[in-house]
């Protein structure tokens, strides 16, 4: 289990109803981590699907997992930081892999407590602390996360 003081709440009953709607069959995080007023991006492992792009840390829900508890393992997997405070969510997106129908991505917003970031190597093999005046200049990453990533920023700015 993991602790996660949450200075905001996730609204996942909310989330959950309007996703059952929307027939998604799974849910993954993307955490914006903030610091310095920058975002932490990795790189996806070049053999890994989608690889070679940047993104948001993160990754699925486990059945019967609260998002909060999700958030904060899958970002301690990836890069070894721990959340501290969840201060918001942001707009999401849904997406699907050869094995899941449809996958919705709830982005949460962090603080984490000081350390080095540690990547996982077999899933991320670079991280970068972004401004949001980078996000044009990134070559390998979607169209999707650079929307969501201006999203981290201006959720930032709230």
């Amino acid at each position: 289990m993991y602790n996660v003081f949450d200075m905001f709440e996730i609204p996942e009953d909310e989330i959950r109803q309007q996703a059952a709607k929307d027939s998604v069959t799974h849910f993954a995080s993307g955490v914006a981590v903030v610091r310095d007023d920058k975002i932490l991006i990795v790189r996806r492992v070049p053999d890994d699907f989608m690889g070679g792009i940047w993104e948001l840390p993160g990754g699925g829900i486990d059945d019967g997992e609260t998002f909060a508890n999700g958030v904060a393992r899958e970002l301690l997997e990836e890069t070894g930081l721990k959340v501290t405070t969840t201060i918001g969510v942001f707009d999401g997106f849904d997406y699907q892999t050869p094995r899941k129908p449809k996958v919705r991505q709830v982005n949460v917003l962090v603080v984490v407590e000081p350390g080095e970031v540690i990547l996982e190597p077999t899933e991320h093999d670079a991280h970068l602390w972004i401004t949001s005046e980078d996000i044009d200049g990134l070559q390998e990453t979607t169209d999707q996360m650079r929307t969501c990533l201006r999203d981290a920023f201006a959720a930032l700015r709230t």
